[in-house]
């Protein structure tokens, strides 16, 4: 039996003023009411009526890096953490400027990459970073990173991230689904479908209401 037709009414907003792109990469709500949108110039918000720009930069330390925003993340301060392709900041709204995180391959405690970055929160609201150098977990106090697994655990980078109501860790690589616990621990390789090589570039991971997760490759 066919489900009833969704009487659900879709309005395109299109961003007109001074955004260099309107590809849509990222997205997230704020306590304020906001909405934001990663692009590939930066970032967007909008309050209901009026788009406002941000524009990324990869020479400007106090703007957002430069590339496209894979990751906008609110936290309990109204700051966003937005992961790019060319690294991580912290931006607060108020000022629009950003502070950024460097990679420093003498720092065993610095942020892992400076290139793709993507990020989500554990559940007891630390900030995970993946990427190119592995999986780590953020000191909020601090602001050093503690590294949970390595570059070559992740067979080469962290496409995207979830965690599960459960508290596990799920990882989309190149080479499938993994599986962690909120340490790092207890790695598992999920299977198939991820065993044809050309459904194996996972991109995105996610878990429905009834607990079962799910994920997109690049080819399927």
């Amino acid at each position: 039996r066919a489900s009833p037709r969704s009487t659900r009414v879709w309005s395109r907003i299109l961003a007109t003023n001074g955004s260099a792109s309107t590809v849509i990469t990222a997205m997230a709500k704020d306590s304020l009411g906001f909405y934001w949108f990663g692009t590939m110039d930066g970032i967007l918000r909008f309050d209901g009526t009026n788009f406002t720009t941000f524009r990324s930069s990869r020479s400007d330390s106090s703007a957002v890096p430069g590339g496209t925003v894979t990751t906008i993340l609110p936290d309990r301060d109204d700051h966003l953490w937005i992961g790019t392709d060319n690294g991580m900041c912290r931006f607060d709204p108020r000022t629009g400027k950003a502070l950024r995180f460097h990679h420093d391959p003498r720092d065993s405690r610095s942020v892992p990459q400076d290139d793709r970055t993507v990020m989500a929160y554990d559940r007891s609201g630390d900030l995970l970073v993946g990427g190119s150098g592995g999986l780590a977990r953020m000191d909020p106090n601090t602001g050093a990173f503690t590294a949970l697994l390595g570059h070559d655990q992740v067979h080469g980078h962290i496409s995207n991230m979830m965690v599960a109501r459960d508290g596990t860790i799920w990882l989309a690589t190149p080479d499938g689904v993994m599986r962690c616990d909120p340490q790092g621990k207890d790695v598992q390789q999920i299977g198939a479908p991820f065993s044809d090589p050309r459904t194996r570039d996972a991109q995105y991971i996610a878990q429905d209401a009834t607990g079962r997760i799910w994920c997109s490759t690049s080819s399927a």
